[in-house]
């Protein structure tokens, strides 16, 4: 095997919070307004704490025979960390509302939504180099509980957290289903990219009417029309046009169907 000379990341860039419906696809509600999911206010740390597999030694004539793994039976957790609170986004992961009276916003915290948290998906970048050429790092943790803990008050910034609660599934955060001929892998906690294209709203979507043929990226979109289209996690090879500002199908996708881009 050639000399590998490996991908160098500093940083924490930025991070987007998306969403998910029932299905485990971006829970877009409009074939007019693409949903993208939210960006955290000033990103500091994502922590994943991954827990290590069983390890058994089986023992004979007063010493190690054989020994062997099993999986972890904990569940992956993380923490992601931020400077910033927009009672908007936590009301999102949260499940609740924002709330106006007179001149005051508020969201309700320890709720009775508490343990019937939407799942969302969490994509996460850094910046990277590989043999001088920039690049991105990138986790998409494609289901997660993504509990909002308020901050404390003192002299000192305090810190906003999401911890997380991370299930293994069977499909990547855009939707495709994992094989073991592409992934070599039936299920994942998160996957560990990279990307060439530097991340803004990296996956797009929207939620097709039966009617509406051509779907508007508006503000969203990365000056190519080399990303892919899936129509419920499904890539679309044929029957599209792809351009800067839009996607266009030949026939309309069904309705309730997620149409999406991935633009990284």
């Amino acid at each position: 095997m050639p000399y590998d000379p490996g991908y160098k990341s500093v940083g924490f860039r930025d991070a987007v919070v998306i969403k998910m419906n029932s299905s485990g696809l971006p829970d877009a509600t409009s074939p007019t307004i693409p949903y993208v999911g939210f960006k955290v206010s000033g990103p500091k740390v994502l922590t994943l704490n991954i827990p290590n597999p069983r390890t058994f030694a089986h023992i004979g004539r007063d010493g190690v025979e054989e020994t062997d793994q099993l999986p972890s039976v904990e569940a992956a957790t993380g923490e992601l960390r931020m400077s910033g609170v927009s009672l908007a986004n936590d009301a999102v992961v949260s499940g609740v509302k924002v709330a106006t009276f007179g001149n005051t916003t508020s969201m309700a915290r320890m709720s009775d939504k508490q343990g019937a948290e939407p799942i969302v998906g969490v994509i996460a970048w850094q910046q990277s180099k590989l043999s001088g050429n920039r690049k991105w790092h990138m986790y998409a943790i494609p289901s997660t509980l993504a509990i909002a803990l308020g901050a404390g008050m003192s002299d000192n910034p305090e810190d906003h957290r999401y911890s997380l609660n991370i299930s293994p599934v069977n499909r990547q955060i855009w939707g495709s289903i994992l094989t073991e001929a592409t992934e070599g892998a039936l299920s994942q906690g998160y996957s560990d990219m990279y990307s060439t294209v530097r991340p803004d709203y990296p996956l797009v979507s929207w939620k097709a009417d039966g009617i509406e043929d051509t779907f508007l990226f508006e503000d969203y979109k990365n000056g190519s029309v080399t990303y892919p289209v899936l129509v419920n996690g499904v890539i679309v090879s044929s029957g599209v046009t792809k351009s800067d500002g839009s996607v266009a199908f030949d026939y309309p996708p069904a309705a309730n169907a997620i149409v999406s881009a991935w633009l990284v």
